[in-house]
């Protein structure tokens, strides 16, 4: 989760910059201040607490800065443009944004723009209509490719079988390049492995859980269960803890 916290630091460096240069002599901010802030589609999930806590930790380094955070509880993509669009009120002088749902934002972050406020797309690209134009994040793809050689190396030589592919938000940009990374690396190097999925899997937690359990109950011999979101990795090292212990 380092990653994600150095990334969102980045991203609010990039902000700073960008608000900076942009106030000149204006009256933003508070006694010389900044008013800045971040939108996040999931407040509660590690990902997103990890973000916060990089752009955070930034802020306090900037010292000049009035920071705040918000985001929905739960994944809610209609919650959390309602309170991007609140905090363009407040943080005029830049704001980074991280979602799950890049079209519902496109006009938001287009209309922020408009109005001067320097927005900058955290972890999902933004879309050709926002007018953001800057993005922090990671090579997804990469990582996917990460996952799956990972994957490899504790699978043998010339594995067979099964491998079920989790997604929580299938469209979802960020999520899609990593299953993408994950199958197209079996697909060469293990020709013999069959992927099955991408799964939806949800980012709640609870949802999570059921869809796979599920999933691991439908694949009985499946060689591996791996997931390129936040819950999916808690859940599934829970499921195959609850599998050892029913073994005895």
């Amino acid at each position: 989760m380092q990653r994600q916290f150095r990334t969102a630091a980045a991203a609010f460096g990039v902000l700073v910059l960008l608000g900076a240069a942009g106030c000149g002599d204006s009256d933003s901010g508070s006694g010389g201040k900044l008013d800045m802030g971040i939108a996040v589609a999931n407040i509660s999930l590690n990902f997103a607490h990890e973000m916060v806590l990089g752009a955070e930790s930034a802020a306090d380094h900037a010292e000049n800065v009035d920071f705040k955070t918000v985001g929905p509880p739960n994944t809610d993509g209609p919650a959390e443009v309602q309170l991007f669009q609140n905090l363009t009120a407040t943080a005029k002088d830049g704001i980074v944004l991280e979602n799950l749902d890049p079209p519902i934002f496109t006009r938001p972050a287009a209309q922020a723009v408009d109005k001067g406020i320097p927005v900058v797309a955290l972890d999902t690209s933004p879309t050709d209509g926002s007018k953001v134009g800057f993005y922090v994040g990671n090579d997804n793809y990469a990582l996917g490719e990460l996952m799956a050689k990972e994957a490899l190396k504790r699978l043998g030589d010339d594995p067979k079988g099964e491998v079920a592919i989790g997604v929580p938000h299938p469209g979802t940009p960020v999520l899609d390049s990593r299953a993408k990374g994950i199958k197209d690396t079996f697909t060469k190097e293990a020709p013999n492995v069959r992927i099955v999925g991408p799964f939806q899997t949800y980012s709640d937690p609870g949802q999570n859980y059921s869809s796979w359990s599920a999933q691991v109950n439908a694949h009985p011999n499946a060689l591996a269960f791996l997931g390129v979101g936040d819950a999916d990795s808690y859940n599934l090292a829970k499921i195959k803890k609850q599998k050892r212990t029913a073994r005895g």
